[in-house]
């Protein structure tokens, strides 16, 4: 995978070869009609790795797709955060930049290659899924349109920004 904005990268092998923090401007999914699917998975015990598929367009599950995606997963379970749940909990403590503050406390990156984007959610609490991989074909994602600032769900004090963005809505409409 090719590599994008790294926050960490002088301190992570694995930020080097490709898996950015999200953070809170760029951590946002693109819209469902680019993305290709979603893979989610499980630890049921420290190291067994349960996953499952969930199609979006199945036409564009290409040999080619399922190849890198493969090539991605293993990368991941071999030497980074997917290797056991004990890794993905040390993986996600290591990058607080990337703790995305809704109620289900999950960390958030994202790997970009040739031709997919991958964006990727890790829940390293015991619960039903542990990881989330969307996967979206980059041709297909629309560019120059205003998008949300999700920092005001996810970011630090997102409680206290999003009230000051009502306030400021509110004023604004008032005039």
């Amino acid at each position: 995978p090719k590599a994008g904005r790294c926050l960490d990268a002088a301190n992570n092998p694995l930020l080097e070869t490709g898996v950015t923090a999200a953070g809170l401007q760029s951590g946002r999914q693109p819209p469902e009609p680019a993305r290709v699917g979603c893979l989610r998975g499980a630890f049921h015990t420290d190291k067994e790795l349960w996953r499952d598929w969930i199609d979006t367009r199945p036409e564009w599950k290409t040999q080619e797709f399922r190849n890198e995606l493969s090539d991605l997963v293993n990368t991941l379970r071999e030497s980074g955060p997917l290797k056991s749940f004990a890794a993905m909990q040390r993986f996600c403590s290591r990058h607080p930049q990337a703790k995305m503050s809704d109620s289900r406390g999950f960390y958030a990156f994202r790997i970009d290659t040739a031709r997919h984007r991958y964006y990727l959610r890790f829940f390293p609490v015991k619960k039903e899924y542990h990881f989330y991989i969307w996967c979206y074909r980059t041709d297909q994602l629309v560019t120059g349109r205003p998008e949300p600032d999700y920092s005001l769900v996810y970011g630090p004090n997102a409680d206290k920004r999003m009230r000051a963005a009502v306030r400021k809505a509110r004023n604004q409409n008032e005039r």
